[in-house]
């Protein structure tokens, strides 16, 4: 590929003009490799001619050169030239919800707080209230609940379940000063609007301020400014006001995230052992998201010499078919990366994991920090999770309806009653209520009990 220092022409002019970078045309030097940018907008407008039956019209990549955090590519149409379909907008500016891209940040900050890789959570059923008044019960992408798993799964097999989880431990207030004190990140609406629903994608980004704070994991947990324009300052994303070089993380904790997300191994549950976010290389880390609904389809991955992240999507925001992160995005990632691979780029940098130790959790290979007290971390989340009732919930509301069955399900075997009346002895059972009312109902084992109220209306 050659020099990088290009003038301005027609094939980054769009995207350069939309971001009213201060360029004059004729003495403006930029980040930009013209012809990588060149060949990535014809990756991604070839991708999307393909694949119409998916209903995704839109798209954008960015490159960024680690790690001096150099812009190298900027694609934010398919093709810039043709007035339809949101062509002439530039999608890699505009906020969108990026799904599970969040939860490296996630689980960073319960890393810093004792979390592990090999802290056990219990993927179930929960029950959330949230400031609208409906209670959020949330689910993994399949529908499935797994049980007792670790953070390392949940992480690699992009589970959101555990992720809420991580987040309740972290505290949503400390997420959101990590987020606007810590990143300096603008949302586009208050934090405290989206909850835990930051943990299921409903956060919304940017794909080039998304890439930018994503660059704090192979640069060892510092967050530098990124660079377009030559000899002209820092460049600010669109969404951040992070125009300083600034420590986010000890790199310990980093290199805990990048661990997991470069061990394809322990992805192979949700995305199985050929996808598209395999590479012929080992030295990367990846991670996909899916926002709800499949509006959007997001795949980012990095290595120590650069970052690669592409979103699929709709200017108009309609959803797709059932293309998720892996499946759409990922494709593009996918030639991308192996454009990318094959360049003067790659430096073949290894990642730097010295301060991780690996240990043996349960007849499994897993890492920790040297000093780790393995016990304690391992149970931080277990623990807290006190309930012995797991479904229902306090204050759940039923409608009434003859010979209606609510499935009772607890921790381990126990003595069901309603309204202190026997019912059952099991970890699982069933209660019928005869008429609409309100219920107690109560479990009871090894001297423990737990009592929650029921509503069935009419």
């Amino acid at each position: 590929m050659p020099a990088r220092n290009n003038l301005i022409f027609s094939e980054a002019e769009f995207e350069l003009n939309s971001l009213k970078a201060d360029c004059p045309k004729k003495t403006c030097h930029t980040t930009i490799d013209l012809e990588l940018q060149e060949k990535l907008r014809d990756i991604l407008s070839r991708n999307i001619a393909f694949a119409t039956e998916s209903g995704a019209k839109n798209g954008a990549i960015v490159v960024i050169k680690l790690p001096e955090n150099e812009i190298l590519a900027l694609v934010g149409s398919p093709n810039p030239k043709i007035a339809q379909d949101g062509s002439m907008i530039n999608m890699a500016t505009e906020p969108r919800p990026i799904g599970s891209t969040v939860k490296p940040f996630i689980y960073l900050e319960g890393f810093k707080k004792g979390l592990r890789p090999y802290s056990l959570v219990d993927d179930r059923e929960y029950k959330y209230p949230v400031s609208l008044g409906f209670p959020l019960y949330p689910k993994n992408y399949d529908g499935k609940y797994r049980g007792i798993v670790s953070l390392q799964e949940s992480l690699s097999n992009s589970l959101n379940v555990p992720a809420v989880k991580t987040l309740e431990f972290v505290g949503l207030p400390e997420f959101y000063r990590f987020l606007e004190r810590d990143m300096m990140f603008h949302p586009i609406q208050e934090l405290e609007s989206y909850q835990y629903g930051i943990a299921l994608g409903g956060l919304e980004m940017d794909i080039l301020t998304l890439s930018h704070y994503l660059s704090i994991f192979p640069n060892a947990g510092t967050l530098r400014p990124l660079t377009l324009i030559k000899n002209n300052g820092k460049y600010l994303s669109p969404m951040s006001g992070a125009d300083q070089e600034k420590k986010i993380s000890e790199p310990e904790y980093v290199q805990l995230v990048t661990k997991i997300l470069s061990d394809r191994k322990l992805g192979v549950e949700q995305f199985g052992l050929k996808s598209n976010l395999n590479l012929p290389q080992d030295n990367y880390a990846v991670k996909t998201g899916t926002s709800r609904d499949y509006h959007d389809s997001w795949t980012i991955g990095y290595t120590p010499d650069f970052l690669v992240a592409v979103w699929l999507g709709n200017a108009e925001n309609k959803p797709l078919k059932q293309l998720s992160g892996q499946s759409g995005a990922g494709k593009i990632w996918h030639e991308a990366m192996e454009l990318i691979i094959n360049s003067p780029y790659n430096k073949k940098t290894p990642f730097d994991f010295a301060r991780l130790k690996s240990l043996d959790s349960s007849g499994k290979l897993s890492y920790g920090l040297p000093g780790d007290n393995i016990e304690k971390s391992t149970n931080l989340l277990i623990e807290r999770d006190n309930n012995l009732i797991i479904s229902p919930h306090d204050q759940d509301n039923f409608l009434f309806s003859e010979r209606m069955e609510i499935p009772l399900k607890s921790k381990r075997p126990a003595v069901w009653r309603a309204n202190g009346e026997f019912l059952s002895s099991g970890q699982n059972s069933f209660f019928s209520p005869g008429k609409p009312g309100k219920y107690e109902l109560e479990a009871s084992s090894s001297g423990e009990a737990e009592t929650i109220v029921i509503f069935v209306e009419e």
